[in-house]
């Protein structure tokens, strides 16, 4: 099970937003490269970064910070504003390992499936979910599409990966939603990264042992968690190893 430290950027900082709301915003480093680079020496692989100000825009930023970020030599997955093939594929020259989609794979899951049969595997859905309902632009917007009908929908399209976020638990530091990412793995043939929630390690404890039962649980993002320094890095990777 692949262990995904969280970078969240906006104004070229590294944020973290309590439930995506932009007016609860806590200020970790000044230079993203920073956490980073200490995930990577701590044994971590891959980090997840979401790009907020695209996110909230619609169009890609904090483009210095990226490249402060990808020069640490970790495996990128990265959202936040990317509405259009050429901004996927800028992307992916630039060396993000995997580019992931969420407001316009909601509201034109072909685009998600135009995407997935250009890029593979390299392409993944992002779907942030508000009581089972997908939230887009930035989690300002609810739709009225189920979560799971999307993940459905995507996999159905060719995309093999989605990145499912319980956005009330996000931040909130009170434990992830797993019966929704049970949910969620037995409803998608999709590889799944949990997000949202994880608080203990006990919590990560949890995830390596679904994954026994559940083969398509690629991995799990963790944020707050590592900035309060809860646990670290390599404790969570040492947990996902045993099982």
């Amino acid at each position: 099970m692949n262990i995904f430290p969280a970078i969240d950027l906006r104004g070229g900082r590294c944020v973290r937003l309590f439930q995506g709301l932009a007016s609860h915003e806590t200020v970790y480093h000044d230079d993203p490269a920073v956490p980073a680079a200490l995930w990577k020496d701590a044994g971590s692989e891959w980090i997840h970064v979401v790009d907020l100000d695209g996110a909230f825009s619609g169009v890609t930023a904090n483009h210095a910070s990226l490249h402060s970020i990808l020069a640490c030599g970790l495996k990128i997955q990265l959202g936040g504003g990317v509405r259009e093939v050429s901004s996927a594929s800028a992307l992916l020259d630039a060396g993000v390992a995997r580019v992931v989609v969420g407001t316009r794979a909601c509201r034109e899951p072909a685009f998600a499936g135009e995407l997935a049969k250009e890029f593979g595997s390299r392409i993944a859905v992002g779907i942030d979910a508000k009581e089972g309902l997908v939230a887009v632009d930035g989690w300002v917007t609810v739709t009225e599409v189920r979560a799971i009908d999307l993940a459905q929908q995507v996999s159905s399209l060719g995309v093999q990966t989605v990145i499912y976020t319980d956005v009330a638990r996000d931040g909130a530091m009170t434990g992830p939603n797993f019966d929704a990412i049970e949910e969620m793995l037995r409803s998608t043939s999709c590889q799944v990264v949990a997000s949202g929630g994880v608080s203990t390690l006990d919590d990560v404890r949890r995830f390596a042992e679904m994954r026994n039962e559940y083969e398509n649980l690629e991995g799990v993002i963790i944020g707050k968690a590592l900035y309060e320094t809860v646990f670290t890095v390599q404790e969570a990777l040492e947990i996902s190893l045993k099982h």
